[in-house]
Order: C-alpha cells, then structure tokens, then sequence
C-alpha cells in the first residue's frame, strides 16, 4: 500500500513536472505555439482574425471581412441620340445614383517583426474575394423624350449605345478586380499580444488587378477605352486597381 503512495505521488510530481516545462516550452513564440483572435474594421469592412506564430519573428492570420456601402450621390451625364431625319444628335440628359458596393473577402496575410518584442511589422499575402459596385441610371423626363421621338430606343453615352428599360432606367454594374488580389503593407501593434489583450494597426495597398463593367442594356463592351470621358465617376478609375487598407483591430491571446 506505502509502494502504491509512493508511486503515485512520484507519478503525479512527474506529471507536473513534464506539464511545467512543456508550458514554458510554449511560452516562447514558436510555430503554432499561440493563438489568439481578433475584431478588425478597415476598408474592406469589418472583420475577424484567427492569429497564430510561426516562429519568434512571423505570425499569420486567417481572417474574414465583408461589407455593404451605397453612395447615394449623383452623377450627371449628357447623352445623344442621333436619327438621320433630324441634322444634330439631340441632348439627352440623365443622371447615375446609387452606387451600391459590396464587398467579401478571406485573407491570408503573413507579419514578419525586425524586432522580436517589437510592435513594427512588415505584411503581405493575399485577400481572396469578389468585390463589386452596382449603379442605376435614369434619363431625365424619359416619358417626354419618348412622346416627342417615339423611335428614341437607344442613346449614346460616352461612345456606347444603351437601350433602357421602359421607364428610362439602365443598370451598370462593376467588378472590381480578380479574385486572388496581392497585399503589401506594415503594421503596428502586436498580432499576438504580449498580455491578452492588444491593438493592430495596418496601412497598405492591394492589387486588385483590372476591373470589369457590364451592362444588361448594352451589347458594347464597355470595358474598351473612348477619346471622351463624359462620365465623371465619384472614384478614380485607377483606384479601382489598387485599394488602400487601413485597417485597425484589437486582439485577444488565448
């Protein structure tokens, strides 16, 4: 019974021995030795991380972000019908509102830290996702243009013909970018905080590569470039190729 004692008491301190040094093993950021989470919002949208190391320098995040945005300003355009009967194309006036983003991304992004227990970071890796704006227009006293030139069906606006709907509308809709879009930035703050708890800072761009614009009122493809540029869109066009992130964030270590 005493041999029993003993040998239990000798397996029990065994027990805590292997477990103390197995959680100092753990301690020192080694790969997946930590993890954490995270609540971010950025320009992508808000979001959530999952963090872990991969060695003392290196950590990684997989996160997920998603946003819905509609700018409700609007743009006014000049379109022309022509018709052989009549000597100068006619003005068509009309306006483009409603600019509805949307945007759904995964990511996997990669911080490396110069400075072991140091907050700078540099970050890169890739957002996978669609991203996507959809805008409606409307010809300005559409009934009245019809009534007064009743074989007006299509217009031109910026080099392209467009047949509206009925009641004077047309939908544009733009892609922006590939899938599989490249980031390159830094950060500030801890990916996997030194106490529980911590902030993260990140600046930096994403290639989000060509954008695509379509239209179910056109049979042009509207993508090729025009000599004028009668719309004036709220946005760069080359912004669409690359989009600033700003992104801030607090994490939580397990």
């Amino acid at each position: 019974m005493k041999k029993n004692v003993i040998l239990l008491l000798n397996f029990i301190l065994f027990t805590f021995i292997s477990l103390s040094i197995n959680a100092q093993e753990r301690s020192e950021d080694g790969f997946l030795n930590k993890f954490g989470v995270g609540v971010k919002l950025g320009t992508y949208g808000p979001g959530i991380d999952v963090h872990t190391s991969l060695t003392k320098n290196i950590k990684a995040r997989v996160g997920l972000s998603l946003m819905s945005y509609t700018y409700t300003g609007d743009v006014d355009f000049t379109g022309h019908y022509t018709h052989k009967d009549y000597p100068t194309p006619i003005a068509i006036p009309g306006t483009i509102s409603d600019f509805k983003f949307k945007f759904f991304n995964t990511s996997l992004l990669f911080d490396y830290y110069p400075m072991e227990s140091g907050i700078f970071s540099l970050t890169a890796g890739v957002y996978l996702g669609d991203n996507s704006v959809k805008s409606i227009g409307k010809i300005t006293d559409y009934e009245a243009i019809v009534t007064q030139y009743p074989e007006a069906e299509e217009f031109e606006i910026d080099g392209y013909t467009f047949k509206p709907y009925k009641n004077g509308s047309f939908d544009i809709n733009i892609a922006l970018g590939e899938t599989i879009k490249p980031y390159f930035g830094f950060g500030l703050g801890r990916t996997i905080p030194k106490s529980k708890l911590g902030f993260k800072f990140d600046l930096g761009m994403i290639y989000q590569g060509m954008y695509d614009i379509t239209s179910p009122n056109t049979e042009m493809d509207l993508n090729e470039k025009t000599e004028s540029e009668d719309i004036d869109l709220p946005f760069s066009r080359d912004l669409l190729k690359w989009w600033p992130m700003i992104s801030f964030g607090l994490n939580y270590r397990f």
